[in-house]
């Protein structure tokens, strides 16, 4: 004996939608005006399918140029976190800086411009406490195309851990 769904119950899945009233099977739910319904399914279907892959900002971690880059140094030197790329700019969306808390310390994030451009202002760690900062960037830090991305600590003596997200395009 077949098992016969029906759309729309809650439990039911892989059931076909009923088609438009002009016949159209398109799969989509219309209301009564013909509009497409969309719901959170939906929105999350398009979003993991790469349709936001034209929307600065949104969603990184799907897009084909996404990267992720970490470093961990005890240095008051400039330390690079993501290669500089021919012609191509680098863009953050979100960032992961920890200390451990072995001296009072600031880290900032800088290109490697003969002058460094500060792309991300000091963030202050205290003394013996380690601390972890989580930033995310609504609208992304950018680093100017051909220059790469640093990490710098105004202390030798802490352990800096800097975690970075974006894209490069």
């Amino acid at each position: 004996m077949a098992i016969q769904a029906t759309y729309g119950q809650p439990g039911h899945y892989n059931v076909t939608p009923p088609t438009r009233s002009d016949g159209d099977p398109s799969g989509f739910e219309f209301d009564s005006k013909g509009n497409v319904i969309t719901n959170l399914g939906v929105a999350l279907a398009l979003l993991l399918s790469g349709v936001e892959t034209d929307t600065i900002g949104v969603s990184p971690f799907r897009r084909s140029d996404a990267f992720q880059a970490s470093i961990n140094f005890a240095a008051n030197t400039a330390q690079t976190v993501q290669a500089a790329t021919v012609a191509k700019s680098i863009y953050i969306t979100d960032v992961v800086i920890s200390s451990d808390g072995g001296a009072a310390c600031n880290v900032l994030l800088q290109d490697n411009a003969g002058t460094p451009n500060v792309i991300m202002n000091k963030i202050y760690f205290p003394n013996t406490t380690a601390t972890t900062v989580n930033l995310h960037f609504s609208v992304p830090k950018v680093v100017v195309a051909g220059n790469l991305l640093a990490a710098l600590c105004s202390s030798a003596t802490p352990n800096i851990t800097v975690d970075v997200v974006g894209y490069v395009i």
